[in-house]
């Protein structure tokens, strides 16, 4: 099946994910460090955001799924898909984000 996220997405997707960290320096704009590999909506599509280049950045898998649990919480759901939260940490002297399963599950009231 579907989803009507998906049926709304553009036919030339794929070229503009490659094009848009290419655009960025691949440096992600939620955290400012280089190394994104994702791009990410600013105004989510849920929150009536578009498809067009302008509302698109690119982004660290951590910090994108961080930002789309912030965003998710916002609309009302408690957890996202893959139950991550992201941290920006400091090993061997190098920035980086990671992924964490620490989210409650759906039952919890927080």
């Amino acid at each position: 099946m579907t989803s009507k996220r998906n049926l709304s997405r553009p036919s030339d997707w794929n070229r503009r994910r490659r094009a848009v960290p290419k655009r960025d320096i691949a440096v992600c704009y939620l955290c400012r460090l280089p190394g994104a590999t994702e791009v990410d909506h600013v105004t989510a599509v849920a929150d009536g955001g578009g498809w067009e280049y302008a509302n698109l950045r690119s982004a660290h898998r951590a910090c994108h799924a961080d930002k789309t649990l912030r965003e998710r919480a916002s609309r009302g759901r408690r957890t996202n898909q893959s139950g991550l939260v992201s941290s920006l940490v400091v090993v061997d002297g190098q920035e980086g984000c990671v992924s964490v399963s620490t989210l409650p599950t759906s039952k919890s009231p927080y």
